[in-house]
């Protein structure tokens, strides 16, 4: 396995490709700033029944088998709790479906501008497109997988380099309207409404962060 060392992490030369999965947590074109660490980062949770996840499995863990045979390190089946971007044991799925999932992130880079450049998205037919990630969107993943080791122990992590967006989930449901019914018998709302008109739009602008 060709592999090159940037401390403390041993990168594999190949690049990995996930399944398709279902989106969480993407932040592709903003950094998610949690903890004080600026990360674009996607979860992609997988079907375990997935021919193309069994097979995506194998690869990971032959990776991660031949990482730690060269760090002299006996690998068992329980250390992929030690794994920082696979989860796929009961206690690291996805809280909220129990299904397995990839954690993928990496530190953002900036033009000469000092903004942010964004994760590359494709669409189907492997065409650049400006979109956003949704939670619940159909996409797969590239990414660079690196072995780790350090006094904390040893384990495998996956850093972000594009993604393809498969399927997206209908927008409108970001949309306050569309849980409402047109009402006829409601017609009396306009003075209401006018007396909004000094009010300070911005103070409801959520922002336009991609947490989904």
């Amino acid at each position: 396995m060709t592999k090159r060392r940037t401390s403390p992490f041993t990168f594999s030369d190949k690049k990995f490709r996930t399944p398709a999965g279902t989106a969480r947590w993407a932040y592709l074109t903003k950094p998610d700033d949690k903890f004080g660490k600026l990360k674009f980062k996607i979860n992609i949770i997988f079907d375990p029944s997935d021919p193309e996840y069994k097979e995506f499995y194998k690869k990971v863990s032959e990776f991660a088998k031949e990482y730690y045979k060269s760090m002299g390190i006996k690998f068992t089946p329980n250390q992929f709790k030690f794994f920082k971007s696979f989860r796929n044991s009961q206690d690291e799925s996805d809280p909220d479906t129990g299904k397995p999932y990839i954690r993928l992130e990496t530190s953002p880079k900036t033009d000469e501008n000092g903004h942010y450049i964004p994760i590359p998205i494709y669409n189907a037919k492997k065409e650049p497109i400006k979109a956003s990630v949704w939670g619940g969107d159909v996409v797969k993943a590239s990414f660079s997988l690196a072995g780790w080791h350090s006094e904390l122990g040893t384990g495998i992590k996956g850093f972000l380099n594009a993604v393809q967006l498969l399927a997206a989930q209908p927008r409108e449901s970001r949309d306050g309207s569309s849980v409402f019914q047109e009402e006829s018998e409601y017609d009396n709302v306009a003075d209401a409404v006018d007396s909004f008109a000094d009010i300070d739009e911005d103070a409801f602008d959520d922002g336009d962060e991609e947490l989904i």
